[in-house]
């Protein structure tokens, strides 16, 4: 009896543990079955999500274009006032855009953060400021933008994969905890955060051919960059410095003063001496900071003396071949030049703009 006991107890004991063998290796070999299932899911219902908010982006969208196009008929100065209500119709539009396709989102809040800076420095007292067929033809231009994106195809994933990412650096990661986090591989959503992006070149292609400098400049402060003019400079065949600096030996601030190309105007000239006419090319520059102004002490002399081209130091820029100079609020100047010495120096320097664009261009 005792024999015939153990017997039982020892098949007992086995069969339970061959009963937890199969079970952990039907969760091994399940898990990663069911971790993929799940996230198609997840992705499946979130493009459902995005082509939802898509329709009701195109119909917000259209209506605020059928409400502004009258707008742009009239050319009257735009108040303080308004531009706050503008923004915050814009700001709603973007947070209605949260849910809907990412590249709608973006261009919503480029003009959102545009908008906001410009705000911030309007007075509305001064004449020729912003007109309503200016800034209503920006927005219509944008909406017109959100429409279109959010008429594409939404962009399904090729996968489902995901990767680890570290909320800070690896180096520390081990030393304090939760700074792992997993995300898509191939579904990116949100915010597109890149000044090379073709979003904010679009953005800011249109703005720098209709707007004002002041406009101009809110939207250059959205990211302090220049790749967008980069491009357009490439496109029109045209060179001007992106940056000019000027080593400065300051107790307090930066020791450096720094310009920015922040936009340009071609135009053409008319000599009522000669009679003649003769293409000329407004450059714009911008100290982008709000916190620590220079321009206003800046003259034509000091500028040819003390500033030179720092990203290609040998373009063979030469300031004092500049026709006029002429300085602005909030921190921008101008710089007319003759547009066939900026078309040479375009010859000259091409290869090395183009090697300033791809810089930092990441590899997808």
């Amino acid at each position: 009896m005792e024999m015939e006991e153990i017997f039982r107890i020892g098949y007992k004991i086995f069969n339970d543990f061959q009963c937890s063998i199969i079970a952990i290796i039907t969760i091994v070999i399940t898990y990663p079955i069911l971790k993929k299932k799940l996230l198609e899911n997840h992705i499946s219902n979130a493009l459902n999500d995005i082509q939802i908010a898509n329709k009701k982006l195109i119909v917000k969208s259209t209506e605020l274009i059928d409400e502004y196009v009258p707008l742009t008929y009239t050319n009257k100065w735009v108040e303080i006032k308004e531009l706050v209500y503008i923004a915050k119709v814009i700001t709603d539009l973007q947070k209605l855009s949260l849910e809907a396709n990412k590249d709608s989102n973006t261009i919503l809040i480029f003009l959102k953060i545009t908008l906001r800076n410009t705000i911030k420095h309007y007075d509305s007292s001064k004449h020729g400021m912003i007109s309503t067929r200016e800034i209503f033809g920006i927005i219509i231009n944008v909406l017109e933008q959100v429409i279109y994106f959010s008429t594409q195809v939404v962009q399904i994933p090729k996968s489902s994969k995901t990767s680890k990412n570290n909320l800070i650096n690896k180096k520390i990661s081990k030393f304090v905890t939760h700074s792992e986090f997993e995300k898509y591989k191939y579904f990116k959503q949100g915010f597109i955060d890149d000044p090379k992006s073709a979003h904010l070149l679009l953005f800011y292609s249109y703005l720098n051919s209709s707007s004002t400098k002041l406009i101009t400049r809110s939207a250059f402060q959205i990211f302090e960059d220049t790749s967008p003019l980069q491009c357009m400079a490439y496109v029109r065949e045209f060179y001007a410095p992106m940056h000019l600096e000027k080593k400065e030996n300051h107790p307090l601030f930066s020791d450096r003063l720094l310009l920015q190309f922040m936009g340009f105007k071609i135009s053409t000239s008319l000599s009522t001496v000669t009679n003649t006419s003769t293409r000329v090319i407004e450059l714009n520059y911008t100290n982008p900071s709000d916190f620590f102004g220079f321009t206003d002490s800046l003259t034509m002399k000091t500028l040819i003396d003390g500033f030179k081209d720092i990203l290609i130091e040998d373009s063979g820029f030469d300031l004092s071949q500049m026709n006029k100079f002429s300085k602005h609020e909030k921190q921008i100047i101008s710089i007319e030049f003759n547009y066939e010495y900026c078309q040479k120096l375009f010859g000259k320097n091409k290869k090395n703009m183009k090697k300033l664009m791809k810089k930092t261009v990441p590899n997808n």
